[in-house]
């Protein structure tokens, strides 16, 4: 008779058999689902805890080594990679001497000239109020010792440390999660099990703690995507990362790459391309085209410089150098974990869950430990107190006995008749005879009723687990949140864009980064603007090569243009072709744009200004649809906003009338404005604000100022000025006029402040 394994086919079994012999090879080499901790990291922080000082490296080395027997490279390298802060955030290990940098992490001392320790975030996490003895042994791999099999950190760690472990037929991928975000989701989790909630927790709820954080800037440039997945439980979207640098006209200077990627080992390929052009491959040409030199330093400030010619575009360099060099890359996650011994796929949420039962009966049992402590401490003291009357006679039997074993016979028969029990009478024999000597009633009867308050104590502590892991997150976030600032940036952070004539835009965070980047020099004569975002319009869209595409919101971009359409069903495009006085309108974003032609994002109800300052509602239908930049019918239509506009300020100047601003109140609650507008000279729209707008950002055209040196204005509060009750206000930025006074210039040369919360 066959067997159904005779029936295996030659793939099904080779596939068992690989799987089977996989899980077992790299079931030390996957981090554990509890602890985060990959096998020698665990042995490290384990045979290293009761270390008081730092010790020399091949002193631990060797210690570890007993118990580690994959050779003394692995257990040095691990070493380091737990002693940077760019690699791990918080250091799990303290290492005295040269431990490597960001840019070349490699680059270490030998272990004969550094020193360690484990660091003290280490012991507050895996050591300090954890009791040892609920952590799950196991015999080392020579038998000659216990380790343990997981750590049961305050924290749960695994979501904290960043993994990349590539396997036999498996693969570990888990990003970083910011440690500030892991304390509150798990304070946000104890409360809701002290509610007595038992059910898996929320992904809608939870989804913002997280979001990938990495120990090094970098920015995440598809948060809205990875946050619509989180929400719907799906943690393996994937992760679009940008690395950082800086653009200084014809210099690109490279801070970081992905944290995925290798700082050294992205510049040095790309150096290798460099160089591969003076042999003659022409898939580099471009390279010998654009760049002059690549130059490495070696510093913490700056490491890779990449000089371009002249006469290049640095926008559109760094696009093509992005590839190559892998300055932008996307972290798949595999949220694979070592549990009992096999690798178990375990989504975050789950995981919070699994650590959070553990360290729940972790300290559960540390307080039946303590409780039975207390107990026997307490049966000790009762016995004490039945025989501190008689000491001398109790030393005298002990003495004279031929045995423990006799000795305790005698005792429970002489003090029978005060119900000593054979098991004090065994504990009073075990204790040394000048402890026996020193028995004092008051003293023993203080020693219980203080044993009997800690007993209540520790019973009462049993109805507070919840509390106490609560309270581990509260005080850990107090004592090291400030430590670990969130370097990644995401790509919702972008405030605006400081655009650099037709080459491209750089966006910033805020207004300090807003400052660093109109001072940058090395961009000649090129016009700097300054633009920021409403989040009226989600929806970008970038205008490149004369067409429109949708933005990919990098930090640096090539373009000639940036256009944001309303978050509607569908986006709509109000074509106005000024010099021929004709409107059209396109039923999508355009695809291109050509000169003389403006562009605006409106709904299908909207508001149009007219050539003479009016304010009209229309409906898109009442002008002629095209499916191009096509002129459309005879019109004196201007320009266009969506209906989601509400009391809108415009702010507007004119050639023939220098250094004079304009202030509109277009559209009121109640009422539709007009725009003043000048007959003569040429027409500048330099934007439409939200009258409840804080900070208003104005680009001031050169054909409007003279004898100024005013590029850009940042008004403040401009609701302050309507306050009057007139809707149309004029503005002098000549620097003989009163307002000049009002003006108050930044770091910036060609940048001024006008604050209106105090009366101009």
């Amino acid at each position: 008779m066959t067997s159904n394994a005779d029936n295996k086919n030659a793939t099904e079994e080779i596939r068992e058999s690989l799987t089977i012999y996989g899980s077992s090879v790299i079931s030390d080499k996957f981090p554990n689902y509890i602890d985060g901790l990959k096998a020698i990291q665990r042995r490290i922080i384990w045979f290293s805890k009761d270390y008081d000082s730092t010790k020399g490296m091949n002193k631990i080395i060797g210690d570890i080594g007993d118990f580690h027997t994959s050779g003394d490279s692995s257990i040095y390298e691990a070493i380091i990679r737990l002693s940077q802060d760019f690699k791990v955030g918080m250091p799990l290990m303290k290492v005295d001497g040269k431990n490597g940098e960001y840019y070349a992490p490699s680059k270490a001392a030998a272990p004969r000239y550094l020193k360690a320790m484990l660091a003290k975030f280490s012991f507050d996490i895996f050591i300090k109020g954890v009791n040892r003895k609920t952590i799950p042994m196991v015999p080392t791999k020579d038998f000659t010792a216990l380790e343990p099999k997981y750590l049961i950190p305050r924290l749960p760690y695994a979501l904290m440390i960043g993994n990349i472990t590539p396997g036999f037929g498996f693969k570990s991928v888990v990003p970083m999660i910011n440690f500030n975000d892991i304390c509150d989701m798990v304070m946000k989790y104890a409360d809701s099990r002290q509610k007595g909630e038992i059910g898996s927790p929320s992904p809608q709820e939870y989804a913002k703690y997280l979001l990938p954080s990495f120990p090094i800037r970098n920015t995440v440039i598809n948060k809205e995507e990875i946050l619509e997945h989180y929400q719907q439980g799906d943690f393996e979207v994937p992760i679009k990362l940008e690395g950082i640098c800086e653009l200084s006209g014809n210099n690109i200077i490279f801070r970081t790459v992905p944290y995925i990627n290798d700082f050294g080992n992205c510049t040095s390929t790309f150096v290798k391309m460099h160089e591969a052009k003076e042999k003659g491959y022409k898939d580099y040409k471009w390279l010998s085209d654009d760049i002059i030199a690549t130059h490495n330093y070696s510093s913490d400030i700056t490491e890779f410089h990449v000089a371009i010619r002249n006469n290049r575009n640095p926008f559109d360099v760094l696009e093509e150098i992005r590839s190559l060099l892998r300055f932008n890359d996307t972290l798949a996650p595999i949220y694979s974990y070592t549990r009992d011994d096999k690798v178990d796929r375990i989504d975050p949420l789950r995981l919070l869950v699994m650590w959070y039962n553990e360290r729940y009966l972790s300290i559960v049992g540390g307080l039946k430990y303590d409780q039975a402590a207390l107990i026997s401490e307490e049966r000790k003291i009762s016995a004490m107190l039945i025989i501190c009357d008689n000491v001398q006679k109790v030393i005298d039997l002990i003495r004279n006995a031929d045995n423990k074993q006799h000795a305790i016979d005698l005792l429970f028969h002489e003090f029978r008749d005060r119900h000593l029990s054979w098991k004090q009478a065994e504990i009073i024999v075990n204790q040394p005879l000048h402890v026996l000597a020193k028995a004092n009633k008051p003293d023993l009867e203080a020693q219980r009723e203080q044993n009997r308050l800690s007993q209540e104590e520790n019973m009462a502590m049993f109805g507070k687990v919840h509390e106490i892991i609560r309270r581990d997150a509260e005080e850990l976030k107090k004592e090291y949140g400030s430590k670990t600032p969130r370097l990644t940036r995401y790509n919702t952070d972008y405030k605006g864009y400081v655009k650099y004539g037709d080459y491209g835009i750089i966006h910033f965070c805020n207004e300090k980064e807003m400052y660093a980047l109109l001072n940058t020099k090395g961009w000649g004569s090129t016009k700097k603007t300054i633009h920021m975002y409403d989040p009226k319009y989600p929806n970008k869209y970038i205008i490149k090569n004369g067409r429109q595409v949708p933005m990919i919101p990098y930090h640096e971009m090539s373009c000639t243009d940036v256009i944001c359409y309303p978050n509607e069903r569908q986006d709509i495009t109000l074509v106005v072709h000024e010099s021929e006085g004709k409107v059209s309108v396109v039923e999508r974003p355009l695809d291109q744009k050509k000169p003389g032609i403006t562009i605006c994002p409106i709904s299908k109800h909207f508001y149009a200004i007219h050539k003479n300052g009016s304010v009209t509602e229309e409906d898109y239908t009442n002008f002629t649809v095209r499916k191009s930049l096509a002129a459309g019918a005879k019109s004196d239509v201007i320009y266009g906003l969506p209906s989601k506009s509400t009391d809108m300020v415009a702010f507007h100047m004119n050639s023939a009338e220098p250094n004079i601003l304009r202030i509109d109140r277009i559209l009121t609650p109640n009422s539709l404005g007009k725009l003043h507008i000048v007959p003569a000279g040429k027409r500048y729209l330099l934007g439409f604000f939200s009258i409840k707008q804080k900070e208003i950002l104005l680009n001031i055209p050169e054909e409007c100022r003279k004898n100024v040196v005013i590029n850009h204005l940042l008004i403040t509060e401009i609701s302050k000025v309507f306050e009057d009750g007139n809707d149309h206000h004029i503005l002098d930025v000549n620097k003989t006029s009163a307002l000049s006074k009002k003006l108050k210039r930044t770091e910036v040369k060609s940048l001024f402040t006008l604050d209106f919360r105090s009366n101009p």
